[in-house]
């Protein structure tokens, strides 16, 4: 909901209580509640599984368009705080962090990697892995197998997903070029408004 209204995570309770984007007067969660409930969805391994009954859902109403799937990545930041380098690059509290470094910036935490579909800006596939983890490393991981072309920028080329991209579709049209970022940006927002710590045990 925060991402389709664009409101930022601290926002939703409201929009969800002055009834504009559910449509309703009763009682709704307050922020805290909105972070318990992603937050324990992420514990249960459920996100995996509810984007893809969602994305089922919208598909069998013909809301994914599937001309194309626009991918791309964005930083967030660990919730907890980087380990000096002296000592190492492991935080013990979430071991699962990296150090990654992004226009002479250094960042410590992960990346999001989301698959969307290119004329409606729903989100088909999304996926958390350590800063640390090139692009290219998942940007076979992300071609959803019916579109009609593929937009990446150079960060996710690889021999890998030309290869794939060539043997699985005869298409003069997929490329490589950034047109993903606004879009992740804005779930991103929502995200790093709630800083992300890493669930455990997964």
């Amino acid at each position: 909901m925060a991402y389709v209204f664009q409101f930022d995570s601290s926002g939703s309770d409201t929009a969800l209580a002055s009834g504009k984007a559910s449509g309703r007067s009763s009682a709704t969660p307050d922020h805290s509640s909105i972070w318990r409930f992603r937050q324990r969805i992420e514990k249960l391994g459920l996100s995996e599984a509810l984007l893809a009954e969602v994305n089922r859902q919208f598909d069998a109403r013909g809301l994914i368009i599937k001309r194309g799937t626009l991918v791309d990545a964005t930083i967030i930041a660990a919730a907890v705080k980087p380990p000096p380098m002296e000592e190492g690059q492991v935080n013990p509290r979430d071991p699962d962090a990296s150090f990654t470094v992004k226009n002479d910036e250094t960042y410590f935490g992960y990346k999001t990697h989301l698959a969307m579909d290119k004329e409606s800006g729903l989100v088909r596939q999304a996926e958390m892995t350590s800063a640390d983890l090139h692009d290219s490393q998942r940007g076979e991981a992300m071609i959803q197998g019916d579109e009609k072309a593929y937009y990446a920028d150079k960060a996710y080329d690889s021999r890998a997903l030309r290869d794939r991209l060539n043997g699985t579709r005869d298409r003069g049209q997929d490329r490589l070029q950034g047109q993903a970022q606004q879009a992740v940006g804005q779930l991103a927002d929502v995200v790093q408004q709630d800083g992300f710590e890493h669930p455990r045990g997964r």
